[in-house]
């Protein structure tokens, strides 16, 4: 397999059109679950001691992965934790997909570097040998945003996790950009893995697609996104990630997967939102 380009986001084409109370709405796939999908999809924004932002990133709350520890965890790719160690003071600011500003989150537990899963010959990604998924903890909460945030269900891991790192191929229009990194890939309710990085195709021409603002639910732009081939996803295997996902993590196995499987990612472009849909499978 070769690899154009590296880290950031997988491609997924965009979801069918159904209803939803988050900045999701007329995204989502015709599903019982997929409202409780849009409203555990959260966005990561990396800012400066200053405030000033530098990097957006996504992010899914797990159900039954605080207990005693405190609230719901939140799952997303390692090299997006890894901005706070490269910028000194950096910091994560969390929100939610109705747009309101939780607070701020840390890293709780990444996945141990080492040889690409799927890939073969311990492929280096641009410096980052997999795993690429992190566990977020919630360290402060804005005012007022204690209850907000215990109010996100959240979804709950797959028991039974993919071996290898997952890939799909996008039909058109496709397409996805640097932000929807860390978003969670939901088959059937359920968490299957996160986004980790993307093929680029360079003579692929842009398309426009219509997206919810995350600054507000109820408003909506045009964003033009490039159209990629490949995208991958990080299966949720990694052992200090089921640590430090309590009780969800417990029962997860790794099974090795044969089939590939419909998916929906919430994600977040700069502040917009996009619900994306495409089959993935293993690499």
């Amino acid at each position: 397999m070769r690899i154009l380009a590296a880290l950031i986001v997988a491609a997924c084409a965009v979801a069918v059109p159904a209803q939803a109370s988050t900045c999701f709405d007329g995204q989502l796939p015709r599903a019982e679950w997929a409202a409780k999908a849009a409203e555990a999809a959260v966005r990561l924004v990396a800012a400066l001691p200053d405030g000033r932002s530098f990097a957006n990133a996504s992010g899914m709350v797990v159900a039954a992965s605080g207990g005693n520890a405190g609230p719901n965890r939140i799952l997303t790719a390692a090299h997006v934790a890894r901005t706070l160690t490269e910028h000194p003071g950096a910091w994560l600011a969390v929100y939610s997909s109705a747009g309101r500003y939780l607070g701020r989150a840390d890293l709780a537990a990444r996945a141990a570097p080492g040889p690409a899963f799927g890939l073969g010959g311990g492929l280096d990604v641009v410096g980052l040998r997999f795993g690429d998924a992190a566990v977020l903890q919630m360290t402060a909460f804005a005012p007022g945003a204690a209850a907000a945030y215990a109010a996100i269900a959240g979804l709950p891991l797959a028991p039974r996790q993919p071996r290898a790192l997952l890939q799909g191929e996008f039909a058109t229009p496709a397409g996805i950009d640097h932000g929807v990194s860390g978003a969670g890939v939901v088959a059937d309710g359920s968490i299957i893995g996160v986004m980790a990085f993307k093929a680029l195709d360079r003579a692929m021409p842009v398309v426009a697609v219509q997206a919810g603002d995350a600054d507000s639910a109820s408003a909506s732009r045009r964003v033009r996104l490039p159209r990629e081939a490949e995208g991958f996803a990080q299966p949720v295997i990694d052992h200090s990630l089921l640590a430090a996902l309590g009780a969800a993590g417990r029962t997860v196995q790794r099974v090795r997967s044969t089939a590939a499987s419909p998916v929906f990612v919430p994600g977040f472009i700069s502040n917009a939102c996009i619900g994306f849909r495409a089959t993935m499978g293993p690499a």
